[in-house]
C-alpha cells in the first residue's frame, strides 16, 4: 500500500506494509507474530523512502542549535536538508528550544565549545562527531560561507 504524505519536500511515497493475518490474530497458532529482531513480518510498518546513513561512511557532520522561531535557524536548517540531499556523506543534525530554554542551552555550548565564549544568537553551529573533536563554527552566516566553500552551495548574499 502506498501513501503521499506531506513533508518538508511536499509529497513524499511512502510504502505501507500491513500482514492481515499478523494484524487480526496475534497468536502463533493463528497468524504470523512480529518477531523483534527479524522486522519483515511485524503487522503494520512505515517504511521511509531512504534509509539513514551508516556512519561508517560519513565524511561531515554539522550541529545546529537554535531556538524555534528563528528565522536565522529555519534558513540554515533548510541548508543542512539541502547539503544532505546532494550528499549522503553529510549529517546536520538540528536540535530546536523553546525562547525561554535557549539562554540556559546556549550558555551551556559556550562551555563544552572551545571558540564560541562571545557566541550569543541562534542558530549557534558546531561540526565533529565528539565531545573532542566539536568545533565551533558560528551563526546562519558562517555555517552558509562554509558549505558555500566545502560543498560549492548556492547561498544568496554570502560571500
Amino acid at each position: 500500500m502506498t501513501r503521499h504524505i506531506y513533508g518538508r519536500d511536499g509529497f513524499q511515497e511512502f510504502h505501507l506494509k500491513m500482514d492481515i493475518m499478523g494484524w487480526l490474530w496475534p497468536s502463533a497458532e493463528k497468524g504470523p507474530q512480529p518477531d523483534k529482531k527479524d522486522t519483515s513480518n511485524i503487522p503494520f510498518r512505515l517504511l521511509h523512502p531512504s534509509p539513514p546513513t551508516p556512519l561508517t561512511r560519513l565524511t561531515a557532520l554539522a550541529s545546529q542549535e537554535g531556538f524555534l522561531n528563528c528565522p536565522y535557524l529555519h534558513a540554515a536548517a533548510d541548508l543542512g536538508d539541502k547539503l544532505s540531499a546532494d550528499d549522503q556523506r553529510v549529517v546536520v543534525d538540528l536540535r530546536v528550544f523553546f525562547k525561554q530554554q535557549w539562554e540556559n542551552r546556549v550558555r551551556a555550548l559556550r562551555e563544552e565549545i572551545p571558540g564560541s565564549e562571545s557566541h550569543t544568537s541562534s542558530p549557534f553551529v558546531y561540526e565533529g562527531c565528539s565531545k573532542d573533536s566539536h568545533r565551533f563554527v558560528g551563526g546562519y552566516t558562517d555555517f552558509a560561507r562554509l558549505a558555500k566553500q566545502r560543498h560549492g552551495a548556492e547561498v544568496p548574499d554570502v560571500e
